[in-house]
């Protein structure tokens, strides 16, 4: 098994900065033998464009194509690696010139390759995967992301994504972001009491020239403490802006601690897009039988986006004291272990929503939600809530 096959799919990766159309061809055509993440483009008119695009793409490795460039093809090389994320560099060229090759890696490029890309170009790649593997299985620059999906409507991911959101800013005093990226019905800035005057299609729309100090203006500070972006006030199909979702998904790991994205409810090609670039998924279903259903079919979907147990967590939400099926009965039927499970406390709920707030953690219901966002951030003391005589939200 070489180094490349022992690094999981999706943990490394690439984006290629190719200006000549044969040359970029020929490199793609040699990666789809390759298990990586591979992130598609970089385009930029000059080398600080470059980098700043890099910056918000975030990739492991840049295959970057030294015909072309705007500068000097060493200078280039320096510049990318001196700038934020800091990728590793795999320089392309037509042809094994001697000179070429050493400015290009006396500037800081891992490796050198060039046409026909066979074996060595995998071999090539798996050496600078390894490298970037012992950094840590694969570097993730800045923060988490976790992404709650509902397996069918109502099933309570957009709950659970703000309580969530708003716990970990409490508990962390860590910056947190909430997503709503459920682009049919979006309405966790109702949750928050808040109302974005900004959405993630303007984010969207200037993401060329997005930086801190536009986000900023962007997004909307909660009562929380949470900053919100809202999803449009309309239906909106994404789809067709799957890579600049991603892009912006990497810049929000490099701003926050936490972005916690709330997908909506159901398996669209949006967020199967999105998967690669999320740290966790929780996908949130109750035990009614449709739902149940709904779930199963997700898990099969998401298992073939190599999402596994250990980035996928099964959320049983509205649980019955007295729930006919228990929740062993239950992982036999999904087939897959339940993470966590959330009490049913319809009063509770409605009661906090009509004052309006969200969930004390005093109450059962707050509490258990409480102790899944402290098993999603991986704290391994879990505040003892109930000892708690303020709420998390409200101080």
């Amino acid at each position: 098994m070489t180094q490349l096959e022992s690094v999981k799919p999706n943990q490394i990766s690439v984006a290629v900065a190719i200006s000549e159309p044969d040359l970029r061809q020929q490199v793609y055509q040699a990666l789809r033998a390759a298990p990586v993440s591979l992130l598609g483009d970089v385009a930029g008119s000059g080398i600080a464009e470059l980098a700043a695009e890099i910056g918000r793409m975030q990739p492991d490795v840049l295959l970057l194509g030294l015909p072309g460039l705007p500068v000097d093809s060493a200078e280039a090389v320096r510049q990318i690696r001196a700038s934020a994320g800091a990728p590793r560099v795999i320089a392309i060229h037509h042809a094994a010139d001697p000179e070429i090759i050493l400015q290009a890696m006396r500037a800081g490029a891992s490796e050198f390759l060039y046409p026909p890309f066979e074996s060595h170009s995998l071999e090539a790649l798996s050496r600078v995967a390894g490298e970037c593997a012992r950094e840590g299985n694969g570097r993730r620059a800045g923060g988490s992301v976790l992404a709650f999906l509902s397996a069918r409507g109502a099933c309570g991911a957009t709950t659970l994504a703000c309580h969530t959101a708003a716990y970990l800013r409490r508990r962390t005093k860590k910056q947190v972001l909430l997503a709503d990226m459920d682009f049919c019905a979006g309405n966790a800035s109702v949750l928050m009491q808040a109302t974005p005057r900004y959405t993630i299609q303007d984010a969207l729309d200037n993401l060329n020239r997005l930086d801190l100090t536009l986000w900023k203006a962007l997004v909307t500070s909660t009562r929380e403490g949470v900053d919100l972006i809202g999803a449009p006030p309309q239906p909106t199909e994404f789809s067709g802006q799957s890579r600049a979702l991603s892009i912006l998904t990497r810049f929000w790991r490099s701003q926050y601690d936490f972005t916690i994205a709330d997908f909506g409810h159901g398996l669209t090609p949006t967020a199967c897009h999105l998967l690669n670039v999320v740290d966790g998924l929780v996908l949130v279903t109750t035990d009614e039988l449709p739902a149940l259903r709904t779930a199963k079919q997700a898990l099969r979907t998401l298992g073939k986006h190599n999402m596994g147990a250990n980035r996928l967590k099964l959320v049983i939400n509205r649980l019955p004291k007295r729930a006919k099926i228990q929740v062993p009965e239950l992982e036999r039927i999904m087939d897959f272990p339940v993470y966590a499970v959330i009490p049913n406390d319809h009063q509770a709920l409605a009661e906090a929503y009509a004052e309006p707030r969200l969930i004390e953690p005093e109450l059962p219901l707050g509490e258990s939600m409480a102790l899944l966002a402290d098993k999603l951030a991986g704290i391994e003391e879990p505040v003892n809530v109930k000892k708690t005589k303020k709420s998390f939200l409200f101080g």
